[in-house]
């Protein structure tokens, strides 16, 4: 990914996590959300992913790592976008201070020694499993995912 592709996917992730604060209150069905960033990172990097993927980011994964010394900075769930980890809750970490991290090599994010979900292993393309996720959500909170992209969309149309 060329420093160009990292830049915009800074400033999708910006708005994305401005974003779910200010709908962090309005999900009546998924009250962790009320808590963003804490105790949501698997919500939150899912629709992080659902969104960079319509922005045209189509190579994306979820991560899943665990910090084997430090207990404090437990298990978390993030981005990595063609090679680049992208991240809106690891800040809920006091060892983290950054509220987005958009980094090539986070070295934080290294010592949690994360592993890929195996999401394609169900779905034939990335094409698919973006659309189970979205319909998933829909179920949840039908308008959940409508309301952050818009207010993201808006943020993105300021900057």
């Amino acid at each position: 990914m060329n420093d160009q592709e990292i830049t915009r996917l800074k400033q999708l992730a910006t708005a994305f996590h401005q974003a779910f604060i200010e709908n962090k209150s309005r999900s009546n069905r998924l009250e962790r959300l009320e808590r963003f960033p804490h105790e949501c990172c698997h919500h939150a990097a899912t629709l992080l992913g659902i969104f960079v993927y319509d922005q045209g980011f189509h190579q994306f994964k979820k991560i899943s790592g665990f910090h084997p010394v430090n207990p404090v900075d437990g298990q978390h769930v993030w981005l990595e976008v063609g090679g680049v980890t992208v991240d809106i809750t690891a800040y809920q970490f006091p060892s983290v201070s950054a509220e987005v991290i958009v980094e090539r090599a986070s070295s934080w994010h290294q010592k949690l020694d994360g592993k890929p979900f195996d999401a394609l292993k169900h779905h034939p393309s990335i094409q698919s499993y973006v659309g189970k996720l979205r319909s998933s959500y829909n179920k949840i909170d039908k308008d959940l995912y409508s309301r952050l992209e818009n207010s993201a969309q808006n943020l993105l149309a300021k900057m």
